[in-house]
């Protein structure tokens, strides 16, 4: 890391005569408003709602191939599924009433690492062990109108603490603070009722109290629910301490889903990205292709390595077959007009292969999903990958051909070729060129991975 010169004062001198400032517990932290809905797809206002959303924190260990990561997340979305018109996903209830809208949340990929055991849900077992990122350690939530800086509640005709004209609590930077570390000393009894919450806001007693995690269970108890809920939300990670020169990370994303599962699943997806330097899914290998041309028919050949690959993400030996392409203008177009193949949205996504064979169903079954030849006990696909991807149901995944009848061993200039198939819709002297490929088993509507 670079350090930088320490912040310099009005007078021209440095803070510290320029030495800079070990500091001791630190906090790191997002403050999060999102109105669900803002706008409409044209940015219209019309849709505007902001008194009817909720709030939720997910936080889940998970574990892929041998790496354990956290899914550690706040997110916002609208309570009953209706927001002034748009139907969309309920948090209330976990169903879906439309496609109009989702559901948005704020997730931490990296952040600084634990000193020392943390337990979260106070259960007396440790979520985070040292050397982990600490990841949320604290979520609190607000209405926006009980925001930190307000002296006494604010309301739509009666706002906003800050603007011109209007005076701003003096604890305001202390508040935050406190909202940040779960600090609940010498606070007032607003300051208590807007920013700490208890599974039973009537009666707020400290022993039932988290310090650090606002209780969801009481959430719809509180007054600000029933005065039509503006959702505001402070996540934040620490203690740390940071010395003179030292670097730490912090990163986040902005994940949607349909839905919680769907979110869920993008925050799984976006952390195996964040731990794997954003390398998103892997093809299989190419395969090592080479042609012979006789008369009025050509044969081609192609050898077998795609057959070890494994997905770079997931981890699997997801390999499932291989598709054989034509093109009679050198790679322009794969074949005819009425051959191109079509995405639900009507764009044009690739071409109908020439030949298309993939793993029988029986092979399919004893696939190995993590070694390619060598199956632990239990670790096979254990059924058949055929028909339309179900993500992508314009591409087909085959109809468990095999490969008998095409398997061949022919070695040319040291290579050795596992496959041929032989074009007879040829005519001599024409030029032809032709593309195998492999292809893996898709990502399925389970997100594949077995999440543990």
């Amino acid at each position: 890391g670079t350090a930088h010169d320490a912040m310099i004062m009005p007078d021209g001198t440095k803070l510290n005569r320029g030495k800079g400032y070990n500091y001791k517990n630190f906090f790191l932290g997002f403050y999060m408003d999102a109105d669900v809905l803002s706008t409409d797809i044209n940015g219209n206002f019309g849709v505007h709602s902001n008194d009817d959303d909720y709030m939720k924190y997910y936080w889940e260990r998970f574990e892929l191939g041998d790496e354990s990561m956290v899914i550690s997340m706040a997110m916002i979305g609208d309570y009953d599924g209706n927001s002034n018109g748009p139907q969309g996903y309920s948090m209330k209830d976990s169903e879906n009433r439309g496609d109009d809208f989702g559901i948005v949340a704020t997730q931490l990929l990296d952040s600084p690492l634990a000193t020392s055991e943390i337990d979260l849900d106070m259960d007396g077992f440790p979520d985070i062990y040292p050397g982990e990122p600490l990841k949320m350690t604290d979520w609190h939530w607000f209405d926006w109108y009980n925001r930190p800086g307000v002296i006494t509640r604010e309301s739509n005709t009666n706002c906003c603490a800050g603007g011109q004209g209007r005076p701003v609590a003096a604890n305001k930077e202390e508040i935050l603070f406190k909202v940040m570390s779960g600090d609940t000393v010498n606070l007032s009894d607003d300051e208590k009722a807007w920013f700490f919450h208890t599974p039973n806001p009537d009666t707020a007693l400290d022993l039932e109290l988290n310090p650090h995690f606002d209780s969801l269970e009481g959430l719809e108890k509180e007054d600000a629910f029933d005065d039509g809920l503006d959702s505001v939300l402070i996540m934040s990670c620490g203690p740390f301490d940071l010395n003179v020169g030292e670097e730490v990370p912090f990163s986040f994303s902005i994940i949607f889903g349909l839905n919680e599962t769907d979110l869920i699943n993008n925050a799984r997806f976006a952390q195996i990205m964040y731990n794997s330097h954003y390398q998103g899914y892997t093809p299989p290998a190419k395969p090592i292709v080479t042609a012979i041309p006789d008369d009025e028919k050509v044969t081609i050949l192609w050898t077998n390595n795609s057959e070890l690959s494994k997905d770079v993400v997931t981890g699997y030996a997801d390999f499932e077959g291989y598709k054989i392409y034509k093109s009679t203008d050198s790679g322009t177009n794969w074949g005819s007009i009425d051959k191109r193949i079509y995405d639900n949205n009507d764009i044009f996504v690739g071409w109908q292969p020439l030949a298309q064979f993939d793993l029988t169903a029986s092979d399919d079954s004893s696939h190995c999903i993590y070694d390619s030849e060598n199956c632990a006990t239990g670790e096979n696909r254990g059924r058949s990958i055929s028909g339309v991807d179900p993500m992508q149901p314009w591409y087909s995944l085959g109809t468990d051909t095999g490969f008998e009848g095409i398997d061949t061993i022919v070695v040319i200039d040291g290579i050795e070729y596992n496959y041929y198939y032989v074009d007879t819709n040829v005519v001599n002297g024409m030029r032809y060129t032709y593309s195998v490929t492999a292809y893996d088993m898709g990502v399925e509507a389970d997100f594949v991975i077995n999440w543990v």
